[in-house]
């Protein structure tokens, strides 16, 4: 694993918010996700987020969402967690989500699925008045057994990130534990001085929200 999402000291308008979403949460009697996010924000195109033109000279904000945790399949069950992230405004419009439906790999267990993926993007930012070109990176390689797959679907409509864990096989003998992973990004071109993301598990039908003061 590689992660690199905070800028050097001194950069400005980068916000970091950790939020614990579920933990050991049970699902449908069948399930146990702990799912956590990573949110950071950052203020791109090298404009002060104060800036009265901020859109019209190219401003941009940007949130790129780490998602980790772990889920549990009881023993003699299959079935699927559909994973969905969004923010609460009409100008959000969310623009990647990793890894890929397609980015697997076969592993020596024909049972088994190997998922890569590589998460990069340069944002021109600022360190005090002088402008930073910042390459945020994540990148992370990882498997799931018992025939589960990994699908994902950026829903521009709905302006959502969505991503899913669908275990066909039946794991007969004991609880089957996976682990959570993926990057999802965001983009909103109006300043503002907060945002609201929420997560949901959509058989659960439950919203979680946190909202990020962003004190520019």
């Amino acid at each position: 694993m590689k992660k690199s999402l905070t800028p050097p000291t001194g950069t400005l308008y980068h916000k970091l918010k950790r939020f614990n979403i579920y933990d050991e949460e049970v699902i449908a009697s069948k399930f146990t996700l702990t799912w956590q996010a990573e949110i950071h924000v950052y203020v791109t195109g090298g404009i002060k987020p104060d800036d009265e033109d901020f859109e019209a000279k190219g401003g941009a904000i940007h949130v790129v969402v780490c998602h980790t945790g772990s889920l549990a399949v009881a023993k003699n069950q299959t079935g699927d967690l559909t994973f969905s992230c969004g923010i609460d405004d009409v100008d959000s419009f969310p623009y990647v989500h990793l890894p890929l439906t397609d980015a697997t790999r076969t592993t020596g267990d024909p049972k088994a699925s190997s998922y890569a993926f590589d998460f990069k993007q340069t944002f021109q930012m600022l360190k005090g008045n002088d402008p930073l070109s910042y390459v945020a990176q994540y990148s992370d390689d990882f498997t799931l057994g018992y025939y589960t797959e990994y699908h994902t679907n950026l829903d521009v409509a709905a302006l959502k990130a969505t991503f899913r864990l669908y275990q066909r096989g039946t794991n007969a003998g004991s609880v089957t534990d996976h682990n959570v992973h993926g990057v999802s990004g965001f983009r909103l071109t109006k300043r503002r001085k907060q945002i609201t993301m929420w997560f949901c598990i959509e058989q659960k039908g439950e919203i979680k929200s946190v909202t990020i003061d962003l004190g520019f």
